[in-house]
């Protein structure tokens, strides 16, 4: 049986069912495209720009401490202004942690993966070093600010590798 023994319209008939399968392959290609690409994207969303948005978070977090600890140190002679200033570096510091803790739960790249705990690691360095200074403040054993800020340039290094 050849296609010449079908009539034109029998012929016609077939070609238009073809070209709907056609579309509709296409257009079944097209939909799933569409659902996988729109998979991708809220995953882009709640994760990368999730990740972007902690780290943002951190890094301000970041520099509030270095502003903590420079008040900290100017006002050292004013034991009220070192708490005042000692609790909101605690409470920002807390705020960090957390945004590491966030952005370590996210599904995101390896090297991303990777920085929370690094991060967390020299913060955590930096935190004990000043818990020091802090001790040492409380007992009056600076004379001025530059020699407890003299005193914090060791413990600096890894708080200055966040920023």
């Amino acid at each position: 049986m050849t296609l010449s023994d079908f009539t034109i319209r029998a012929r016609l008939q077939l070609l238009a069912l073809m070209a709907v399968l056609a579309m509709g392959v296409i257009g079944g290609d097209g939909l799933w495209s569409l659902a996988k690409a729109r998979a991708q994207f809220s995953h882009y969303v709640d994760n990368d720009v999730a990740a972007l948005a902690q780290l943002a978070d951190v890094r301000a977090g970041v520099g509030n401490l270095r502003r903590y600890e420079k008040d900290l140190l100017i006002n050292l002679a004013d034991a009220a202004a070192v708490q005042r200033y000692r609790k909101e570096w605690l409470r920002t510091y807390d705020e960090v942690e957390a945004s590491l803790g966030r952005v370590a739960g996210l599904d995101v790249a390896a090297e991303v993966k990777r920085l929370p705990a690094e991060l967390l690691a020299e913060l955590k360095d930096y935190r004990r070093g000043l818990d020091g200074i802090v001790e040492r403040l409380a007992r009056g054993e600076f004379a001025d600010t530059a020699s407890a800020n003299k005193a914090l340039e060791p413990i600096k290094a890894p708080v200055r590798a966040m920023d």
